[in-house]
């Protein structure tokens, strides 16, 4: 469930996703392998407005509406350096659409008609990083950086007029572009004693001048701060650990890459789950998710 604020609308909206699908394994000694499929990005809003015409006090109804996102197919690759470091590169492909409708004037009724953009976006993309693994006490110290290379998607667009009964009346490619994901930095920590984990985890995105500002919105800075709890459930069967259920909670804080009318976008989330293994290789995950976004001017 998110919720969506403004100084003058409050929206409530509901969704079901995937959360992934990974599977890792050992291909060597000091080489571990993983590969499987995570959401990327996810589009969900809408947007209500009262448009003018020129010249005219007469105000129209309008609502923009926006969805999809992009999906990450990833193969991970981790070598062990010594006793304590190890270093990885991460190869992936994005792809997914992202849709934008435009209503105005609409009465409800299927014969209002309205615009549709919809952009089919894709590319590969690479993240390397550096990690750190020692104990503390009875404890196991992590601490890791990552830096995700610069990402230029392939972008095609479509743009149609409909009717609410999906009727289309006019519909053309657009031209084909570029949608350029800029450089990412990370860092995290964590703290674990095999059945409780402590977690914290920090990503800064640049996103000015990447791609072209438009009308009322333009790019800025993005930083994610996030930390999580989780506690493990496992035991031991003829010296071989079996694993067990787990709970997770989780909270993040995130301003958006964008300004909206010299605005910032700031969203704020919490999150539950319970993983469960189903056999001795697949785990299933069941999760809640609240999230809150609010704009604020701009200092």
């Amino acid at each position: 469930m998110a919720q969506y604020n403004s100084s003058t609308i409050t929206q409530s909206a509901g969704d079901i996703n995937f959360k992934k699908i990974a599977i890792g394994f050992k291909a060597a000694k000091t080489w571990g392998v993983s590969f499987g499929a995570t959401p990327y990005s996810n589009i969900d809003y809408k947007v209500l407005n009262t448009k003018y015409i020129t010249g005219t006090p007469t105000g129209v109804r309008s609502a923009i509406e926006g969805s999809g996102g992009l999906t990450r197919a990833y193969l991970s690759n981790a070598v062990q350096l010594g006793k304590h470091f190890s270093v990885g590169l991460s190869g992936a492909f994005l792809f997914g659409n992202a849709t934008t409708t435009d209503s105005t004037g609409g009465t409800g009724q299927s014969t209002d008609v309205f615009t549709e953009n919809v952009r089919s976006l894709n590319n590969f993309q690479l993240t390397s990083g550096l990690q750190y693994s020692g104990k503390v006490g009875d404890m196991v110290l992590g601490a890791g950086v990552t830096y995700r290379l610069q990402t230029k998607l392939r972008s095609d667009e479509t743009f149609s007029i409909k009717d609410n009964n999906s009727n289309t009346y006019y519909e053309e490619d657009v031209k084909t572009g570029r949608y350029t994901l800029p450089a990412q930095y990370g860092a995290g920590l964590s703290l674990t004693n095999g059945r409780f984990t402590a977690l914290a985890d920090y990503r800064m995105s640049d996103w000015s001048g990447s791609n072209a500002n438009q009308g009322d919105y333009v790019y800025t800075k993005s930083q994610r701060v996030a930390g999580g709890l989780e506690y493990s459930f496992y035991k031991y069967y003829m010296a071989s650990r079996v694993e067990g259920m787990s709970l997770q909670l989780g909270a993040n804080y995130q301003n958006s890459y964008m300004k909206i009318k010299g605005q910032d976008i700031r969203d704020f989330g919490v999150t539950a789950g319970v993983s469960m293994p189903a056999g001795s290789t697949l785990r299933y995950y069941i999760g809640l998710k609240w999230a809150s976004a609010e704009r604020s001017n701009a200092a």
